[in-house]
């Protein structure tokens, strides 16, 4: 596991525990406005935000040679490119 994953992991295990106006300045850092929602409501979309940037960050750090390999090793595209 990556550091950029276990960052994010950290930041969604801690949502659960934080106070409401520290989840709402969590919040306000992200996205211009505040929802009319639940606590889980915010608690879900800011998880899928960290987990959204841990990903563009190891896509972002892997080398172009494993994505081209990863290209050509999938079944699908061969099927396609020979159809």
């Amino acid at each position: 596991m990556d550091e950029a994953s276990r960052i994010a992991i950290m930041k969604i295990v801690t949502l659960g525990t934080l106070p409401k106006p520290i989840l709402w300045s969590v919040w306000d850092k992200f996205f211009p406005r505040r929802p009319h929602r639940s606590r889980r409501y915010l608690e879900a979309q800011l998880a899928y935000l960290f987990q959204k940037q841990a990903y563009d960050e190891m896509i972002a750090v892997m080398p172009q040679k494993r994505i081209k390999a990863g290209v050509k090793a999938n079944p699908l595209q061969r099927q396609i490119k020979t159809n």
